[in-house]
């Protein structure tokens, strides 16, 4: 009886050994589960500040882009100014062309008119010169 007794108070002492080994095999995995967890917290409160800078950072390219359009849409205004600026001065060009053209025509007429003056004036000298000469 005493043998029986040993034996089953050995066996309980052996199941008591595998239960403690059990827990503490059960508390290292929570411990590590929380620790995986408080891991997993951590990364999700790092991916929640990376969107909200993310966010941040496309809302400043937005507006950045707004203004660039705002300025592109200002040079393309200054573009066509200086395009109409340009026909004008091509219009004047041409106008001024056609006046010096004008111009160059009427001084040819008056030089010519000038050289027919001048040596109709010569010829009436001629003898007036020739008489003085005698």
């Amino acid at each position: 009886l005493k043998a029986q007794s040993k034996a089953l108070s050995d066996r309980a002492n052996a199941s008591k050994e595998r239960a403690e080994a059990a827990e503490a095999e059960m508390r290292e995995g929570i411990k590590r589960n929380n620790a995986r967890s408080h891991f997993a917290e951590a990364m999700i409160e790092q991916y929640k500040e990376d969107e909200d800078r993310a966010d941040a950072e496309v809302a400043k390219v937005r507006a950045e882009g707004a203004t660039l359009e705002k300025e592109a849409a200002g040079c393309q205004t200054e573009i066509q100014k200086c395009r109409d600026a340009i026909d004008k001065l091509g219009q004047h060009q041409v106008s001024l062309q056609t006046r010096q053209g004008k111009f160059m025509e009427l001084h040819a007429r008056a030089v010519q008119r000038a050289s027919r003056e001048l040596l109709h004036a010569r010829e009436q000298m001629r003898p007036l010169v020739e008489a003085l000469g005698r």
